[in-house]
């Protein structure tokens, strides 16, 4: 495995050292639909062996929020195994909000540290309903070692909230025009993994892809309002992997892709669902056009990566021979 990653990076390196590399920051101190910045009830509905709740409690005991389990309240708590490439969810709704927690995946990644790894994000989406947004959701680590809102913090062993989101919390409840439950919006805790990881088995198929439609699903479950996107994709260009039609299926819960657009995407396949989902946070950009004027083809397009370890813009072919070394 060494060697291939060694065959790689020098790849990596010739290429790279042509293109530049493409700046990004995402920081959100707050977001505009959470719940309540005092005081909040919730109902663990799975059994969990507590993970819920202390992902709750965590909050009681650092920054004084009233955390309160009940099992008649609306505001549901999950901890099951979900198809996406997400380890927590909040979804908000005009009268309640859920947490899902991504059991499988969870489980998948930190093989030996499971429990903290959930708790980690049970406590990260508990933020949210307090109106505390994602910081480095581009894979920055400016809030790494100070925010459980972090996409880059360490999962394994943070799993409190930290001084950041004290601070950041502190100041909304100084604020003089306080939140409000606002909008109903979804927000995700994503992985974002190194390219190295993600041609090693987090990743099955990266394409260049036009979305032909898109359909809202309803999932009638245990969540009544709960729906996610199934959108049909033309494979415009394959630059990893095979797939068995030209044309392919996305579930998407978040972030979802609009019809009429041109998405590059880095994709897993999942068996259970007969579909593709993205491979992590950082596995979807869309593509400059140049408006529907443009003739300019599709191999002289620059595509931006946001991928640990190639952040930057290419090409299709230089991005397909990069993908390509050794990982036939």
């Amino acid at each position: 495995m060494k060697a291939r990653f060694l065959s790689v990076c020098v790849s990596f390196l010739l290429l790279v050292s042509l293109v530049p590399p493409v700046a990004s920051a995402a920081q959100n101190h707050s977001i505009p639909s959470g719940w309540d910045l005092y005081s909040i009830t919730f109902a663990s509905a799975d059994s969990d062996n507590g993970l819920c709740a202390q992902g709750a409690k965590n909050w009681t005991v650092a920054a004084g929020t009233t955390m309160t389990e009940k099992s008649s309240s609306q505001n549901k708590c999950y901890y099951r195994d979900y198809p996406e490439s997400w380890y927590g969810l909040y979804s908000k709704y005009n009268s309640y909000f859920t947490i899902k927690v991504n059991k499988r995946l969870l489980a998948r990644d930190f093989p030996s540290s499971v429990w903290n790894a959930s708790l980690s994000s049970t406590t990260h989406e508990f933020g949210h309903t307090q109106f505390l947004g994602d910081h480095d959701t581009a894979g920055e680590g400016v809030y790494g070692t100070t925010s459980i809102m972090s996409y880059n913090r360490n999962r394994a062993t943070m799993t409190t909230p930290q001084s950041h989101d004290l601070s950041d919390l502190q100041q909304l409840r100084k604020s003089s025009v306080a939140p409000s439950s606002a909008d109903e919006a979804v927000y995700a805790d994503f992985p974002y993994y190194h390219i190295e990881e993600m041609l090693d088995g987090n990743t099955d198929l990266v394409v260049v892809a036009y979305v032909n439609a898109v359909s809202e699903i309803q999932e009638n479950g245990a969540d009544p309002l709960a729906s996610h996107q199934e959108a049909v994709l033309r494979i415009d260009d394959t630059l990893y992997g095979e797939s068995e039609s030209s044309t392919i299926e996305l579930y998407q819960s978040v972030d979802k892709v609009k019809a009429g657009q041109q998405y590059l995407l880095f994709l897993s396949y999942r068996p259970d669902i007969g579909q593709y989902v993205v491979s992590d946070g950082a596995s979807q950009t869309i593509v400059n056009q140049n408006k529907a004027k443009s003739i300019q083809a599709a191999s002289e397009k620059k595509l931006t990566v946001n991928i640990k370890g190639m952040k930057g813009q290419y090409s299709n072919e230089e991005l397909r021979q990069l993908l390509s070394v050794k990982y036939k």
